[in-house]
């Protein structure tokens, strides 16, 4: 087994046989008693490791231009960065004048850092920019979808998370160069916020609960054991 189909691809290319994949999942127990509260402010929210690989240099000056186009957006924009972030991430963020606009939260506990994505009015979701980001489904992206919540996702545009994400209705994904089509896409959700429409997503994730990849894991014993066995 394997944790994403771009990998299975290229364990097959390489004589694998009888490959499948068996996704990290989310456990629904971990969100059961988390009430979703939209936050009042227009929170962009990133939870985990943020290091130089994943810098979204252009996603910052998006904002920024933002800040100067749309009225109400630097008095509306809160950047809250959950984990380990690296200095390059404070930097840019400083040189594209957001200081006033953000949060460095540190680490939190698992279950603050979830009521935050519940919470939240985007999720950031950032591939690492390397040469195996097309076949890389973070862990955290699980929980992101189980959040229903939008997600704006940076990396390849043909990356097995930026399908999955097209499967699950669950937010828009591009390059980290592509500044028009990120900067469209939050100011489609600012506005929807400011006309107090709701951002939740909609589409089946399900097939990405832990239960039913269990079950997988369980049909691929029971076909080892009989054939041990009979």
């Amino acid at each position: 087994t394997i944790a994403s189909p771009t990998w299975k691809e290229n364990l097959e290319q390489i004589g694998a046989k009888n490959v499948d994949i068996i996704y990290w999942g989310y456990d629904e127990d971990d969100f059961s008693h988390l009430v979703p509260t939209p936050d009042r402010d227009f929170t962009i929210i990133h939870a985990g490791l943020l290091g130089y690989d994943r810098l979204p240099e252009n996603l910052f000056q998006v904002l920024s231009e933002l800040i100067k186009e749309l009225p109400q957006f630097r008095e509306k924009l809160k950047i809250q960065l959950a984990g380990q972030i690296d200095f390059s991430v404070q930097e840019s963020i400083r040189k594209n004048n957001l200081s006033a606009n953000f949060t460095a939260l540190g680490t939190i506990p698992r279950d603050h850092a979830l009521q935050m994505i519940v919470n939240s009015q985007l999720l950031l979701l950032l591939l690492n920019k390397a040469d195996n980001a097309q076949g890389r489904i973070p862990g955290k992206f699980f929980e992101y979808l189980r959040a229903k919540r939008p997600i704006l996702c940076l990396g390849p545009k043909d990356s097995d998370v930026a399908r999955i994400m097209k499967e699950t209705q669950s937010g828009f994904a591009t390059t980290y160069e592509d500044t028009s089509e990120i900067k469209a896409y939050i100011k489609t959700l600012f506005s929807n916020y400011l006309a107090g429409k709701t951002n939740e997503t909609r589409g089946d994730f399900e097939a990405y609960y832990v239960e039913n990849q269990t079950r997988k894991v369980a049909a691929f014993l029971d076909g080892i054991t009989r054939d041990v066995f009979v």
